[in-house]
C-alpha cells in the first residue's frame, strides 16, 4: 500500500506593513523543506533589509521553507518587490520596497523551479508547524553566532538537498519561469531587475555578520570561564 500523502494547505503571506500580500499554495511536509540556514549571505541579507532583530534567531539563523517558485502567487503589491544579488553569484534575494521585508531567494536560471521562502512572512506559528512539518535540518552552522556547537552543527543536509534536486528536476521541462510569481508570465524574466551590491556596501554588511559571530563566541567563552 502506498504511503498516505499529507494534506496540502494554502498559506497567506504578507510583508510587515501589509502592502505586499500573496499565497503560498500547496504547502505540506511532502512538498517542501522546512529548514534553518546560518550562512553569512542569509545573515547579510537580513542586515541589508534591517530585519536582523526579527528575521534571525539568537544564533543568526533564518527559518526557510524551500518550495517550488511556481507555488508562490502575489495577490497585492507585486510592484513593490525588489531584488538584490549580494555578489555576482546566481542567487537572487527578494524584498519589499515599502518596509524592506525579506521575502525569498530564487536562482537566476529560469528552469530551476525553486524558492527559499522566508517563514517570517507567514503565520500564525501553530498553523505553520502543522502545514510545513518540523524542521528537517540546518545548514552552514559554521557561521552561527557562537560557532557551530552553539546550535549543534549541520543536520540533515543530504536529505534536504536531494529533495530540492528532485523537486526542481520534476518541473525543469515545463517552462516554470512563466508560472513563477517572481517572473513575467509572458517573457519569463524577473519582474524586477536584480541589483548587484557594490563592494563597499557588501563589505560593510559582512563585517556586521562577522562581528555578531565573534561577539557570540566571546560571550560563550566568558560563560564557560575561558
Amino acid at each position: 500500500m502506498a504511503p498516505e500523502r499529507m494534506t496540502m494547505t494554502d498559506l497567506d503571506f504578507t510583508c510587515r506593513c501589509g502592502e505586499v500580500r500573496g499565497v503560498l499554495a500547496g504547502v505540506s511536509p511532502d512538498e517542501g523543506n522546512h529548514v534553518k540556514c546560518y550562512c553569512r549571505d542569509c545573515q547579510a541579507f537580513m542586515y541589508f533589509c534591517g530585519h536582523e532583530a526579527d528575521g534571525l534567531d539568537p544564533a543568526g539563523g533564518s527559518e526557510i521553507y524551500q518550495v517550488k517558485a511556481t507555488s508562490v502567487r502575489f495577490t497585492q503589491g507585486a510592484d513593490r518587490l525588489a531584488a538584490v544579488r549580494l555578489t555576482g553569484g546566481p542567487l537572487v534575494r527578494w524584498y519589499t520596497t515599502c518596509c524592506k521585508t525579506p521575502v525569498a531567494n530564487t536562482p537566476m536560471p529560469g528552469w530551476l523551479d525553486f524558492a527559499g521562502f522566508q517563514v517570517m512572512g507567514l503565520g500564525p506559528e501553530a498553523q505553520l508547524n502543522e502545514a510545513m512539518g518540523p524542521l528537517l535540518g540546518q545548514a552552514f552552522t559554521k557561521s552561527a553566532r557562537g560557532g557551530p556547537k552553539t546550535v549543534g552543527g549541520d543536520k540533515g543536509l543530504g536529505a534536504f538537498f536531494l529533495r530540492i534536486l528532485g523537486m526542481t528536476l520534476k518541473t525543469a521541462f515545463t517552462r516554470p519561469a512563466k508560472r513563477s510569481g517572481f517572473r513575467d508570465p509572458e517573457t519569463g524574466k524577473f519582474i524586477a531587475k536584480p541589483e548587484i551590491l557594490g563592494p563597499r556596501e557588501r563589505v560593510a554588511l559582512y563585517a556586521k555578520v562577522d562581528a555578531a559571530r565573534m561577539a557570540g563566541i566571546s560571550a560563550k567563552q566568558l560563560a564557560h570561564g575561558k
